[in-house]
């Protein structure tokens, strides 16, 4: 009889204490907008992808606790008279898709820095994609890290 009324105790227990009304809910990213930001000049002629340290293609991101996500490009390669740079950035699902545009101006190239920024961003890991001539992809962890960088190669 003992057993009966500890296995029941123990029943009401888990019925109360496992029983969580709270819902999971999905990021909500209606405020959440991207843009790029600014730019460097030619910063020098070459190849980009996995050289040394000063032409490798990189991207650098800091995420501050105000939401704004902050992704720079390093050593984005393009025309070395572009007219204007420009990014569609996509964000939801896990994902956040960067993808860099200009317009061919002269027959050369440049290294360029290229600074992105996503705000409202809500804290969550993330999938990072950023394409130039080449693409770097990474995962993010908004919750767990506030910086990092990657490079090609």
């Amino acid at each position: 009889m003992k057993q009966l009324l500890v296995l029941m105790v123990c029943l009401v227990l888990i019925a109360f204490v496992g029983c969580d009304d709270s819902e999971i809910t999905a990021p909500d990213f209606s405020n959440t907008a991207g843009s790029t930001t600014s730019h460097s000049g030619c910063k020098s002629s070459g190849s980009g992808g996995s050289g040394d340290d000063e032409t490798r293609d990189c991207v650098r991101w800091k995420y501050s606790y105000n939401g704004t996500l902050t992704v720079t490009h390093i050593n984005s390669l393009h025309n070395c008279c572009p007219g204007p740079m420009n990014a569609d950035i996509t964000i939801g699902d896990g994902e956040i898709i960067i993808v860099e545009s200009f317009e061919n101006g002269c027959a050369c190239s440049c290294l360029f820095d290229l600074e992105h920024q996503i705000v409202n961003l809500p804290e969550d890991v993330y999938e990072l994609v950023v394409y130039g001539v080449n693409h770097i992809r990474l995962t993010i962890d908004l919750e767990e890290e506030r910086s990092g960088e990657k490079c090609a190669g």
